[in-house]
């Protein structure tokens, strides 16, 4: 399960168990590939998939071409030129994932729903910036988990695995809260601690009262999936930006804001891995036991379709 698969079209190298070539799009030819089938409903997945959710191991050369595969993702289609400005160029890079709508309301700032990201236009340039930068390394959290899927259930991305990723986003509070922190670290990464503000981190553990041990290590799983994150983003935001970022908060009159967390350390690339496929693990188990989520499953996969 571990070979290497390479594109007999373009020669590109596909991590193991992909369909489709993800520089072209051609079937990859292997005899490891079968038909996807088709199920009617959430609970079909879960009686159908729960050995390979269970017994599926993910190395660290998968997860890493995971990675890289995402990378390429955002590769596609993707053109800058050198007199784009940091948030045009932040806008290009948050497209190749979705959609832009306007949403003015008021304490809107930018959120995503889906595959649509929604942001309130009339609010600085920087806030602009920091709160896309925010979102899409959220996104890109969830990117991971759903390319982890996909490695899963040997299938492209569909509206299945979509589907239950939104609802880890809605009620895992162990990924709701590492997603959160990678967002935050990320975000600081990029803007130098301009908007340093761990608030909603804080909020989350103590509004969902979360064991101090289990909040503690999922912030380190954020702490330590946000260099993956940030080295998919780093090629494409360098050091010319970031300096544009202060100039633009400078011309903005924003304040620094600082709310740190103390003593988050990173886990080991091993730890990191486990502690991703456990939460897939524990989300399937609990789905398996909860009538009214495999509903609320349901119907969220009508609209998806």
């Amino acid at each position: 399960m571990n070979g290497k698969i390479y594109c007999s079209l373009c020669g590109m190298e596909n991590y193991p168990l992909l369909k489709y070539c993800d520089n072209c799009g051609k079937l990859l030819k292997t005899n490891r590939i079968t038909p996807e089938p088709v199920y009617d409903t959430f609970n079909d997945v879960l009686i159908h998939n729960k050995y390979r959710i269970l017994k599926t191991n993910i190395t660290e050369d998968t997860y890493n071409k995971i990675i890289e595969n995402i990378e390429r993702i955002i590769l596609m289609n993707l053109n800058f030129h050198s007199n784009e400005t940091c948030l045009f160029r932040v806008y290009k890079l948050v497209q190749q994932f979705s959609r832009f709508y306007y949403d003015n309301q008021k304490n809107t700032y930018v959120y995503f729903s889906g595959d649509n990201i929604f942001y309130n236009d009339k609010i600085s340039e920087t806030e602009k910036i920091c709160k896309l930068l925010h979102e899409l390394a959220s996104h890109l959290y969830s990117e991971i988990f759903e390319q982890i899927l996909m490695y899963i259930f040997n299938s492209k991305k569909n509206t299945y695995i979509e589907a239950f990723v939104t609802l880890l986003s809605a009620k895992n509070s162990c990924y709701i809260l590492s997603k959160e922190y990678l967002a935050c670290v990320s975000e600081n990464y990029f803007t130098r601690n301009l908007m340093n503000n761990y608030l909603f981190v804080v909020n989350i553990i103590q509004e969902r009262n979360m064991d101090t041990v289990v909040a503690k290590k999922m912030c380190m799983l954020g702490n330590t999936v946000a260099d993956d994150v940030i080295k998919i983003l780093d090629r494409f935001i360098p050091e010319q930006f970031r300096e544009e970022i202060q100039e633009q908060a400078f011309n903005d009159n924003i304040e620094h804001v600082s709310m740190s967390m103390c003593d988050v350390k990173k886990i080991s690339n091993s730890e990191k891995i486990d502690l991703i496929k456990a939460m897939i693990e524990f989300s399937y188990s609990a789905l398996s036991e909860n009538s009214k989520d495999i509903m609320d499953i349901n119907r969220l996969l009508k609209t998806l379709k």
